[in-house]
């Protein structure tokens, strides 16, 4: 048999309690007998939101959405238990990775995307992010080998390739940039008006 309101006799009591307490009678409380289980409801229903809570890609829906309401540290938590919970899929520590990024946490950024790069050394957007955490704390060289990895996987892609011109730029290697710089723009024209 389920009840389908197991707590009804503890709210009935709070009620009477609450009319006792303020010296006003309330209404009589009538206890509806359970209804009984129909056809297995709602022992599926509950364990598809169980399972559900286990999803990876719903972590991470929720995990940007509490980021979206400004609630950063819970959000990273939850898109960070997302990847753990699917240890095959990069694009879930890509997504930690740019969340970390974009808040400006530079090292732990460095931190969870290396680890993800020994995971996924084929991923070029954790080669990517992780370039651009170094070249934000300015550490040219670092950022440098990180665009050069991800150019190796990604050769055709305008923003790492302006990025190492960026880098190769900042320690004087100018013919270098030059070239970084140049075939960045015959990729994607819209950089030259940058």
């Amino acid at each position: 048999v389920y009840d389908s309101t197991p707590n009804q006799r503890q709210v009935a009591e709070l009620v009477r309690q609450l009319h006792r307490a303020t010296g006003k009678e309330g209404p009589a409380v009538v206890e509806k007998p359970p209804i009984p289980m129909q056809a297995g409801w709602p022992d599926p229903l509950l364990d598809s939101v169980r399972s559900l809570r286990r999803d990876p890609y719903w972590m991470a829906a929720q995990g940007q959405q509490l980021i979206a309401q400004g609630r950063i540290d819970e959000g990273i938590i939850e898109l960070e238990r997302a990847a753990g919970a699917a240890p095959d899929d990069w694009t879930l520590a890509a997504q930690v990775g740019r969340i970390y990024l974009s808040a400006s946490r530079l090292q732990r950024a460095e931190e969870f995307l290396s680890r993800s790069i020994d995971r996924f050394p084929q991923a070029f957007d954790l080669w990517r992010l992780r370039g651009s955490s170094r070249l934000i704390q300015q550490r040219w060289n670092e950022a440098a080998g990180d665009f050069r990895r991800a150019l190796k996987l990604k050769p055709d892609d305008a923003s790492a390739r302006s990025d190492l011109g960026f880098c190769l730029q900042q320690q004087g290697q100018f013919d270098s940039a030059k070239q970084e710089f140049t075939e960045a723009i015959r990729l994607d024209p819209a950089l030259s008006t940058a």
